[in-house]
């Protein structure tokens, strides 16, 4: 059975909540990768501030079409990629302070940091192919 949250579908039910009371939504299909739904600065400071070797952060809106076309992207890569890349996504609020912070003037974004600095931002909608060509240098 399948859950929605936000603009991701759970392939299994969600995970316990974290002690802020947030789900994490998983993917749990052959590899069991994570794609983290970020709602609000916080939470994206603290992702952030983890330093993780790679994170791929994608700003979106629920009801853009580019939007929904680099998502089902991010979503099939996610499917098929190694596990020292982690993914989240953000939806876009004109008002959000990391809207502000990093600039964010279009959607979709996508920003990649490498132990929590950002080395590149992605413009628009871009294919699936698209994707790991600009992500190859980050497997």
């Amino acid at each position: 059975m399948l859950r929605r949250i936000g603009d991701l579908c759970c392939a299994r039910p969600l995970s316990a909540p974290r002690p802020d009371g947030r789900f994490i939504c998983q993917y749990v299909r052959e590899i069991g990768e994570v794609i983290e739904v970020l709602d609000n600065s916080s939470r994206f400071h603290e992702v952030v501030g983890r330093r993780d070797s790679v994170l791929v952060v994608l700003f979106h809106r629920l009801w853009d079409p580019n939007s929904a076309k680099i998502r089902s992207a991010y979503e099939r890569i996610v499917e098929t990629c190694c596990t020292s890349i982690r993914f989240a996504t953000m939806e876009f609020d004109d008002w959000s302070r990391v809207v502000e912070e990093f600039r964010i003037t279009s959607v979709p974004t996508t920003l990649i940091f490498v132990h929590g600095v950002e080395v590149e931002r992605i413009l628009g909608a871009r294919t699936e192919e698209e994707l790991r060509t600009d992500l190859a240098g980050f497997m």
